[in-house]
């Protein structure tokens, strides 16, 4: 598993993206489509080692963070999703994992 910054190759992949719950995020599409507006938005996708889409973050460096923390320094994570496809594998748990080494 590894974190890449999302790049338009990855594109096809996310139109077939599937979320069980999309009323309680943002749509990948949907979130990139911001992003491309607000360069305080960052795209970011964890991928499996067959270079597939398992989940996607949108983490959001402008000043709405400062709600939350007092820190110059934080990130908010702005929208978080895993492909519905890779529910009934033992990722999504690891997923959560690998992102709280990060911190």
């Amino acid at each position: 598993m590894k974190l890449v910054t999302y790049t338009a190759p990855f594109s096809s992949q996310l139109q077939a993206y599937r979320i069980t719950n999309p009323e309680f995020t943002t749509p990948p599409i949907t979130a990139i489509e911001r992003a491309h507006r607000d360069q305080n938005q960052h795209p970011v996708l964890l991928i499996n080692d067959a270079n597939e889409v398992c989940t996607f973050l949108m983490l959001d460096t402008d000043s709405t963070k400062d709600k939350y923390t007092e820190n110059p320094h934080s990130i908010l994570l702005k929208s978080f999703s895993t492909n519905e496809r890779f529910f009934k594998t033992r990722i999504r748990p690891s997923h959560l994992r690998f992102i709280a080494r990060l911190s």
